[in-house]
């Protein structure tokens, strides 16, 4: 297969995504749910009355999309080489604020989970533990989307150098380190946390 295709494919893969996301109600859909299901996502979830509702199948669905689009990201890199086209850099630049968004997401719904554990007196060596693995997952958010931007504007000119586009290369498997750092982050915060 093409690189084309291939980039056509996984760009498909990602709007599907979002669309069964968008669908399921994580990003403003509208479900129609019987009163079993609803029944379930009750007790599957916490409330506060500060909060919304964060399901276990909410964390799972914004997690497993973010795992899809890091493997996205993976093989994108992989294909472009020591010297990616402009073209290619735009394309992985974007998934990764794919992932931001996802990953913005998560960050709300796992902090409002940390709080109504800590409300409903969980264990505080737990709520330290996933407090510094959420502080350090936003920390990853930040260095990722700088890392995009910096790799964005180096090639934004029309005709960008070889150095430019390589330059973006490097900051791109910068953010791709990040993005495992994240990972690894949210693993640990879902599995504190009980998420099944």
């Amino acid at each position: 297969m093409s690189t084309i295709v291939k980039w056509v494919l996984g760009i498909l893969v990602i709007i599907i995504i979002i669309g069964v996301l968008w669908h399921i109600g994580i990003f403003g859909g509208t479900t129609t749910t019987t009163p079993v299901q609803q029944s379930a996502a009750v007790s599957n979830s916490t409330t506060t009355a500060n909060s919304t509702v964060v399901s276990d199948s909410s964390i799972d669905a914004i997690n497993a999309s973010i795992n899809a689009q890091a493997t996205s990201i993976a093989k994108a890199l992989s294909a472009a080489g020591g010297t990616p086209s402009a073209t290619q850099i735009s394309a992985i630049a974007s998934t990764f604020q794919g992932s931001n968004t996802l990953m913005a997401n998560l960050i709300t719904g796992l902090t409002a989970r940390i709080t109504n554990a800590r409300s409903a007196g969980g264990s505080l060596t737990v709520e330290q533990t996933e407090q510094a693995q959420l502080t350090d997952l936003g920390h990853q958010l930040s260095n990722m989307t700088s890392q995009v931007s910096a790799a964005t504007a180096n090639t934004a000119t029309a005709y960008p150098t070889t150095a430019a586009r390589q330059q973006a290369l490097k900051q791109l498997l910068v953010a791709q380190t990040d993005l495992k750092a994240a990972q690894a982050d949210i693993a640990t915060i879902v599995k504190e946390l009980g998420v099944k």
